[in-house]
């Protein structure tokens, strides 16, 4: 809502004078849970060895999906193309979506 002072120069109204949402409020509101991701991972048993699988791992940041497949080897997970180990508190898997 746009304000006019006594020149004539149009004024934003403060966020805080408005009746909608903000934006922040709004993303606030549609922001994923740590448990909703967890429910949307598997989490119990084994995991599929030599499959690629999407990984949700954690850090004192918060959760993360790793972005690229990676897989179990029956000892630690690693990355599908790189063969590098996955040195990362990992929560669950899932079957990695097709590209």
């Amino acid at each position: 809502m746009l304000i006019r002072d006594l020149s004539g120069f149009a004024l934003v109204r403060p966020s805080f004078l408005r009746n909608d949402f903000s934006v922040g409020a709004l993303r606030a509101s549609q922001m994923t849970t740590r448990q909703q991701r967890l429910d949307a991972f598997l989490h119990e048993g084994d995991p599929p060895i030599d499959q690629p699988v999407e990984l949700l791992c954690e850090d004192h940041v918060g959760t993360y999906v790793i972005p690229f497949p990676c897989r179990w080897t029956s000892e630690y997970w690693q990355g599908v193309k790189t063969g590098e180990r996955i040195l990362a508190t990992v929560l669950g898997w899932r079957a990695r979506a097709q590209d």
